[in-house]
């Protein structure tokens, strides 16, 4: 599979040793040029904390996924790029810090579904209104890393960061700082090193907002975002999250046309092709966004959208996470749902749907005005385990309640029911409830903790309080 993928220009086999002391000269070099003129004397070693650590690397492994969503033909391996324990990944934080500050003043960018659908509020939709999803082909490995670098030098140097250094001085060490960070990138597949010859791999911890400030700077800021470009095609609204651009304009398909040509001439580099235009209903994120109204201006209706081929299952009633999870997970997913759904019958839908999925798996949808039970019924307060090495080792670390969680159905197919509210665990006989010390004394069997000179015993007993 990445046979087919590690191929030039993108992909270039390396026949030659990495000079490690060179290429951190040259970084370490740029770090105190950034401190400089900066004037944070501190900010030197931040970025440069992480050269000496004897775990960090200049090597990223490389991982892949496969986007089965995706229509036949168009099924690619995407490559990412694995940067546990980067040796520079300071000086990537920085540079993440760096345009995320100019990318915050920029209100076109969308961050979430909740922050679309917050912008979307705002915007009458009028019915002749078109919605046109565009989608960013290649968005992260594309672009040579001059033309990467210089894109975030021109949205840098425009914006005075308050720096002593005038924003230009800084943009130019900031470029070359990024160019070292692109043109130094390494993936090893087996044995087999290969340098990244063009754009930013995805892991790489600036690599999204690279992309992101590129895209920004060719694009958005001179053109799209223009009053005059948004007069001449009514836009009423443009939004982009990473590689997905939504608009909404009243434009013939003759003015859309004309519109998507001037966008491509000016994104360079970056590949637009156009996956929706209708005049009812579009997908954007995990939302279907759809007008609510054919005959007057409104905003969007929306509803929850969830991909052909999405393979997501509740969380098993045997999985070993905390009780807490498992009693949490589904109230936040059915707030999501509905937070999601702005109609009555879609939201009834959806929560149809996940109610069934909850059955097959054996859960339930925990309802709230369900009175909670009585602290006097006759439930179990205490279990004895057979005192094994997992047992153990959950019980030297804290971790019981992941005991509970992993019993609690067994139990449960034996008739007795655990009780369901807080959790007290007790370890070791001088922290046993004095109700129980005396059953403790009299019966061996029931000891709990370890054993004399840190001999391990058979039994360890948990108990749930009264």
């Amino acid at each position: 599979m990445f046979d087919k993928v590690l191929v030039a220009p993108t992909y270039k086999p390396m026949k030659y040793s990495l000079d490690y002391g060179s290429m951190h000269y040259t970084y370490s070099g740029l770090a105190k040029q950034v401190a400089i003129l900066t004037e944070q004397p501190r900010l030197l070693s931040a970025l440069c904390s992480d050269l000496l650590d004897p775990k960090a690397s200049l090597i990223c492994k490389l991982d892949a996924t496969i986007k089965s969503h995706k229509c036949g033909g168009e099924v690619v391996p995407r490559l990412l790029h694995a940067t546990p324990h980067h040796a520079w990944a300071p000086g990537m934080r920085f540079v993440a810090y760096i345009l995320r500050k100019i990318r915050s003043r920029a209100t076109h960018i969308i961050r979430d579904t909740p922050h679309l659908l917050g912008q979307l509020s705002r915007v009458l939709v009028y019915p002749g209104d078109r919605l046109i999803k565009i989608d960013v082909k290649d968005f992260f490995m594309s672009g040579r890393h001059s033309a990467l670098a210089q894109d975030c030098h021109d949205l840098v140097a425009s914006i005075d960061l308050g720096y002593p250094c005038t924003p230009v001085q800084f943009a130019q060490s900031f470029r070359e700082l990024i160019e070292c960070l692109l043109s130094h990138q390494v993936v090893q597949h087996g044995g087999d090193l290969f340098a990244v010859g063009v754009g930013s791999g995805m892991g790489m911890v600036s690599s999204g907002d690279i992309r992101d400030a590129s895209l920004y700077s060719r694009l958005e800021k001179p053109n799209m975002l223009k009053p005059e470009m948004q007069r001449k095609f009514q836009i009423r609204y443009y939004g982009r999250f990473k590689d997905d651009i939504f608009v909404i304009a009243w434009a013939s398909l003759e003015d859309l046309t004309s519109m998507f040509r001037e966008m491509r001439s000016r994104v360079g580099f970056f590949k637009l092709k156009a996956d929706e235009v209708s005049k009812n209903c579009v997908v954007m994120l995990d939302v279907k966004l759809f007008k609510s109204s054919l005959v007057s201006q409104a905003p969007l209706a929306h509803c929850l959208h969830t991909k052909p081929t999405s393979k997501r299952k509740p969380l098993g009633i045997d999985s070993m996470h905390h009780r807490s999870v498992h009693a949490s997970w589904p109230c936040a997913q059915v707030a999501g749902i509905k937070a999601l759904c702005s109609t009555a019958s879609s939201q009834q839908q959806h929560l149809d749907a996940f109610a069934q999925k909850l059955a097959e798996a054996g859960c339930s949808i925990p309802n709230s005005k369900h009175r909670k039970p009585s602290r006097h019924t006759s439930r179990i307060r205490y279990i004895i385990l057979p005192y094994t090495h997992v047992v153990k080792n959950l019980c030297v670390r804290h971790e019981l309640g992941l005991l509970h969680s992993r019993w609690a159905p067994f139990f449960s197919a034996c008739g007795l029911v655990l009780p369901e509210a807080r959790v007290s665990w007790k370890l070791g006989d001088r922290h046993l409830p004095k109700v129980l010390k005396s059953k403790a004394r009299t019966e061996d069997k029931w000891l709990v903790g370890w054993g004399r000179n840190g001999g391990p015993l058979f039994f360890v007993l948990l108990y749930f309080g009264l």
